[in-house]
């Protein structure tokens, strides 16, 4: 069996790679204010959250390459990868809002969108492809638990 290496192969992973930078220099200098916060006690640690989005980058890169070398072009597809993009602009969104601007309630309204984009982006993608729907519910449960934390932070800070 022959494979063939795809342009894609190379170009969705280092779209992922350059957004997980833009979040982490959105969140760089900004640990003095945030470990400033009262915190809800149960907030995970530190090396917890890290490694959720680790495993949540790498799903959601995954499901990326599997929509787009999989799935027939329809306007399923156009959805798929719309709601792909929207969400990660609204999570890049949130940690602006809540990292840089220190707006507590508005970071936790979008965190709320946000939770409801993957949900929705769950829905959609399902007929696509049920492996992606295994690969999305990390980052769908991980944000709605977040949005939670949010509104825990902001209601006693």
């Amino acid at each position: 069996m022959k494979i063939e290496m795809r342009f894609n192969w190379v170009i969705i992973p280092s779209v992922a790679i350059g957004i997980m930078i833009i979040s982490r220099l959105l969140m760089l200098h900004q640990w003095q204010w945030y470990l400033s916060l009262s915190l809800p006690r149960i907030m995970p640690s530190n090396l917890v959250i890290r490694g959720m989005w680790q495993l949540i980058y790498v799903c959601t890169t995954g499901c990326a390459l599997i929509i787009y070398n999989l799935a027939e072009r329809n306007r399923r597809f156009w959805v798929v990868m719309s709601l792909l993009c929207i969400t990660t602009a609204l999570n890049i969104y949130w940690l602006y809002l809540f990292f840089n601007q220190h707006m507590l309630g508005w970071s936790t309204l979008c965190a709320l969108v946000l939770s409801a984009m993957l949900w929705l982006l769950i829905y959609a993608v399902r007929p696509v492809s049920f492996f992606c729907v295994f690969l999305l519910l990390p980052y769908a449960l991980w944000i709605t638990f977040e949005t939670v934390l949010n509104l825990w932070i902001c209601l006693i800070n």
